[in-house]
């Protein structure tokens, strides 16, 4: 799996025309998943946490090619330096 863009919350409402999105858990599993104007769009990292800012980054399957994408926080904990 590679990692593609990221995009912001808002920026990836505004890629699915909605004005909000919605996390659903599954009852059977109790995963997490984002849905999109009744559609799902990505799943959840199983890190999530709600109370830190979030953003939405695209996965790439290298053996098909299949796009995914997967809500998770942002760490700057490995940030060396800004330019």
């Amino acid at each position: 799996m590679k990692f593609g863009k990221s995009l912001s919350v808002n920026a990836f409402k505004q890629e699915h025309n909605a004005d909000s999105l919605l996390i659903v858990k599954n009852p059977k599993n109790d995963k997490l998943f984002v849905t999109a104007n009744g559609t799902t769009v990505a799943a959840v990292s199983k890190n999530y946490d709600s109370s830190k800012p979030a953003e939405f980054v695209q996965l790439i399957l290298e053996d098909t090619g299949e796009i995914l994408w997967c809500l998770h926080n942002p760490s700057e904990e490995n940030v060396v330096g800004t330019l």
